[in-house]
C-alpha cells in the first residue's frame, strides 16, 4: 500500500507542478491514474500523507496555493474535535483569495492512523477534516470553520483496505462530493462513488458503484466527477413546512398561491427524497429554511443565505380621537390650581357672609358675595355697596380676590386660545421607550459607562445589587414562565402537563400583545415579538452590556402582558366580541420608528452544488419567491375576519375627524351643571322677590280656576229664564 501511494502521490506532485491544463476539445478516455493526473485542473490542492520525507512535498515553481499535511505528527489528536483543528494547516478566507475549487487527495496507509484507533473511525475523522477544518475566518477571540463546499475529496486506498472502508460509518455531510481511488498494483485504479441508501444521520457505505474509465472533457477532473456522481439527494423537511394547503388541492380548484407549494415544485423538479423529521436543526443535514428573520435566525455556519427583505418591528395602537370634551375645560389648570381655587373661594365667601351678617360693617345693607364673586371670575363688573369700599376687611379681602380672578381669568382664556388654535393632542404611544413599563433594565444600562474599578467597596456592592436586580427579580423568573407555556401548551401532545399564564405581576397600565401563541406548530408557538425579546434575554449578561443591542430589553418584564386581556391558554375564551369590547374606537396608529432590524429570506443548509440550491436561487432572482410572499400574506388578510366588522358600505370611506363630534354632549353637560348651581345662588339672594313672585303664581292659577264655575252657573240661570219667559208666552 505505501510504494503505490508513494507512486501516486509522486505523479501527483509533479504533473501539478510542471503541466497545465489539459485542453481536449473531445472526451479523454481515462483508464491509468498516471493519465488522471496529468489532466487535472489547475485548482488548489491540499494533501493528507504519511510519508516521513515532508520536505521532499514543496512546490517553489507552483503558482498555487497548497497545504501539505502530515498525518502521523497528529496521531496524538482526538479526532472529530473542533478545539484541535485549529492547529491543522488551514487557511484564513479574509486574507487569501478565494479559489474555484479545491482538489483534496487523502492518502489512507497503515501509517496514517494510531493503533488506538479503528481504520474506519480514522479514515472518517479525516475526511470529516478536510471537508469542514481547512477554512476559517478570525473573530475575536474566536476562530470558527468554514465548510469547504467548493472541495473535491479524494481518498486513495489500497485496494486490501477498500473493504474496511466500504463498511464504515461516519457523519459526512459532502458525500456526494467524495471519491475513492482504488489503486491495483500497476497503473490500474478504480473511480468509485457511493450510493445514497441510507437515513440522514450517518452515512453507511453499503453501495458503492466503481468505474475502471473515466472519460475528461476539457481536462476537467471535477466536471467528470459532477458527471459520475450519485444524482440522488436526501432533504429534511419539518412539520412547520407540512400544511393542508401543499398536500390537498383547493377544494373549490381555485390556485391559491404559497411559498411552500413553490418549495415543493423546487423539490419535484429537483427529483430529491424528502424525509419528515420532528425538527431539522441538526447541522449536518440538508434543510431549507423558508423563512429566516429576526425571530428564528440561521444558527449553522454551513448555510447559503437569500435575503428577500429588511424588516423591522413596529407596534400597532388604537387610540381615542381627541375631541372637545370635559377635560378641554379643566386642562388648562393643574387639579393643584383647581383645588387652591376653590377653597379660597369658599373661604372668601364663608368669610365675607359671617360678616355681613354678625357686624355693623354693612349696616345691613344688601351685598351679595356670590354674584360678585361670580361676576369677577367672568370678567363682569359686580355690585359693592359704598360703605363697604371705605372698610379695611373688604378692601382686603375683595382686593386680593380681584387681583387673583384677573390673573387666573386672564391665564385661563389665553391657555384655552391657544389650545384651540393648536392641533389636538393625541394620546397614544408613538416609540417603544413610551411602552417602558417599571422595568429595571434602565439600572443596567445606567452603570454600563461607568469604571466600577474607580469605586469604594460599599458603592461597588451596591451597583454589582443593582445589576443583578433586574436579572433575579424579571429575567429568570420571566423566562420560566414563558418556557413553561410554551412547552406546557394545551395542543401540545410532546407534554403530558398544562400550563397557563401568570396574571400576578400583569399590570393594566403596560402594554400587552393580542397574537395569541400558535398552539398547532408548538416549536413556533410564540409570536415573533416575542421571541426576539426572549432571544436577547438569553444572550444578556449583567456584565457585558451592548447597548445598542440590549437596550429593546425594557420591554421585557412581566409588567407586560405578552396575551390578550382576559385570555387563558386553558379555556381558550378570546373572541373577536372580546377584541371587540376592549378597542374604543377604529382608529389605529403606528410607531414612528422601529426596532431590531435585520433582513429575512431563505437558509439553506448543507446545499452546495445541489439542484435544490440552484432552484430557490432561480425563483428568488426572477422574482417569483417575492410575488408569492406578497399574494399569500394579502390573502390571509382577505380572509381573516375582523375584530370590528363593517355594518355598511360607508364606514369603509374616509372620515372626517375635524368635526364638532362628541361637542354637543359637553356642551350639555356643561349647561346643565351651570344651571344646577345658579339656580340655587339666585333662589338664595333673591328669597324675597322669589317669595312674591311665587305667592302671586299661586294667587293668579287659584283666581283661574274659580273664575270658570262662575260663567258656567250664570249661562244655565240664563238659559232657565228663556225657557220659562217662552213657555209663558204660549
Amino acid at each position: 500500500m505505501q510504494s503505490n501511494n508513494s507512486t501516486f502521490l509522486f505523479y501527483l506532485c509533479l504533473t501539478v507542478a510542471f503541466t497545465q491544463l489539459g485542453h481536449a476539445t473531445t472526451p479523454k478516455t481515462i483508464s491509468s491514474y498516471r493519465d488522471l493526473l496529468v489532466n487535472l485542473s489547475a485548482c488548489d490542492l491540499q494533501i493528507f500523507h504519511s510519508w516521513d520525507y515532508d520536505n521532499q512535498m514543496s512546490f517553489p515553481d507552483f503558482n498555487l496555493v497548497s497545504t501539505n499535511i502530515f498525518m502521523p505528527k497528529y496521531a496524538h489528536f482526538p479526532l472529530l474535535v473542533d478545539y484541535w483543528s485549529s492547529e491543522l494547516p488551514v487557511l484564513d478566507i479574509f486574507r487569501s483569495r478565494v479559489s474555484p475549487c479545491r482538489l483534496c487527495f487523502i492518502f489512507l496507509s497503515p501509517k496514517s492512523y494510531s493503533s488506538n484507533d479503528s481504520f474506519e473511525f480514522q479514515a472518517g475523522g479525516w475526511i470529516q477534516i478536510a471537508a469542514m477544518s481547512h477554512l476559517y475566518y478570525h473573530v475575536t477571540n474566536y476562530r470558527p470553520s468554514i465548510p469547504s463546499t467548493n472541495a473535491l475529496i479524494t481518498v486513495v486506498i489500497n485496494k486490501p483496505e477498500f473493504k474496511h472502508l466500504a463498511l464504515s460509518k461516519f457523519r459526512q455531510p459532502m458525500f456526494h462530493y467524495l471519491v475513492v481511488l482504488v489503486v491495483s498494483r500497476g497503473e490500474d485504479f478504480e473511480m468509485c462513488f457511493r450510493r445514497l441508501t441510507t437515513i440522514l444521520i450517518n452515512v453507511i457505505w453499503e453501495n458503492i458503484n466503481c468505474i475502471k474509465e473515466v472519460e475528461l472533457t476539457e481536462g476537467n477532473y471535477p466536471r467528470a466527477v459532477e458527471m459520475y456522481r450519485s444524482k440522488r439527494e436526501k432533504w429534511c423537511i419539518d412539520e412547520t413546512q407540512i400544511t393542508s394547503d401543499t398536500i390537498n388541492p383547493d377544494p373549490y380548484g381555485k390556485n391559491i398561491l404559497a411559498v411552500r407549494k413553490v418549495a415543493f415544485e423546487i423539490y419535484s423538479h429537483a427529483n430529491v427524497t424528502l424525509a419528515l423529521f420532528f425538527t431539522c436543526s441538526t447541522t449536518y443535514i440538508r434543510h431549507v429554511q423558508l423563512k429566516f428573520n429576526m425571530a428564528n435566525r440561521p444558527q449553522d455556519s454551513s448555510l447559503i443565505l437569500i435575503e428577500t427583505a429588511f424588516e423591522g418591528y413596529q407596534f400597532l395602537t388604537c387610540y381615542s380621537e381627541p375631541y372637545i370634551s370635559l377635560d378641554f375645560y379643566i386642562s388648562p389648570f393643574q387639579t393643584e390650581v383647581w383645588i387652591v381655587l376653590g377653597t379660597t373661594i369658599s373661604i372668601i365667601i364663608a368669610l365675607t357672609t359671617v360678616v355681613q351678617h354678625f357686624t355693623s360693617l354693612l349696616e345691613h345693607k344688601h351685598f351679595s358675595i356670590w354674584m360678585y364673586v361670580l361676576a369677577s371670575i367672568f370678567e363682569e363688573g359686580g355690585f359693592i355697596p359704598s360703605r363697604a369700599e371705605r372698610q379695611i376687611f373688604f378692601r382686603i379681602s375683595l382686593g386680593i380676590w380681584g387681583v387673583m380672578s384677573v390673573v387666573l381669568t386672564n391665564g385661563y382664556n389665553g391657555i384655552m386660545i391657544s389650545e384651540l388654535n393648536s392641533p389636538r393632542r393625541q394620546s397614544h404611544p408613538d416609540a417603544f421607550v413610551q411602552l417602558e413599563c417599571h422595568s429595571l433594565f434602565k439600572i443596567s444600562l445606567k452603570y454600563r459607562h461607568f469604571d466600577l474599578e474607580s469605586f469604594s467597596g460599599p458603592d461597588k456592592k451596591e451597583i454589582y445589587r443593582d445589576l443583578s436586580a433586574w436579572s433575579s427579580e424579571t429575567l429568570y423568573p420571566f423566562q420560566t414562565d414563558l418556557r413553561l407555556l410554551k412547552e406546557m401548551l394545551p395542543s401540545n401532545f410532546h407534554s403530558l402537563y398544562q400550563h397557563d399564564i401568570n396574571l400576578t405581576s400583569v399590570d393594566n397600565k403596560c402594554f400587552r400583545i393580542l397574537s395569541p401563541f400558535d398552539e398547532n406548530i408548538p416549536l413556533k408557538a410564540f409570536p415573533e415579538f416575542l421571541e426576539v425579546l426572549l432571544s436577547l434575554s438569553y444572550y444578556f449578561s449583567p456584565f457585558y452590556i451592548i447597548p445598542n443591542v440590549f437596550k429593546n430589553l425594557i420591554l421585557f418584564s412581566p409588567k407586560h402582558a405578552f396575551f390578550p386581556k382576559c385570555f387563558s391558554y386553558l379555556n381558550g375564551n378570546l373572541t373577536y366580541s372580546i377584541l371587540r369590547s376592549n378597542i374604543e374606537r377604529e382608529v389605529f396608529a403606528v410607531s414612528a420608528e422601529s426596532i431590531q432590524n435585520y433582513p429575512s429570506g431563505l437558509s439553506i443548509r448543507n446545499g452546495w452544488k445541489s439542484r435544490v440550491d440552484r432552484g430557490f436561487k432561480g425563483v428568488v432572482e426572477t422574482g417569483i419567491w417575492g410575488h408569492v410572499e406578497k399574494s399569500e400574506l394579502r390573502a390571509k388578510q382577505l380572509s381573516r375576519k375582523p375584530a370590528i366588522a363593517s355594518e355598511k358600505s360607508k364606514d369603509d370611506k374616509p372620515v372626517n375627524i375635524a368635526t364638532l363630534k362628541g361637542t354637543w354632549p359637553t356642551v350639555f353637560v356643561l349647561v346643565g351643571c351651570f344651571i344646577s348651581v345658579t339656580i340655587p345662588v339666585f333662589i338664595v339672594e333673591c328669597r324675597r322677590i322669589a317669595g312674591k313672585l311665587v305667592k302671586n303664581v299661586g294667587v293668579v292659577i287659584l283666581k283661574r280656576y274659580r273664575r270658570p264655575r262662575r260663567k258656567i252657573d250664570k249661562r244655565e240661570t240664563c238659559i232657565a229664564i228663556a225657557v220659562c219667559d217662552a213657555g209663558k208666552q204660549n
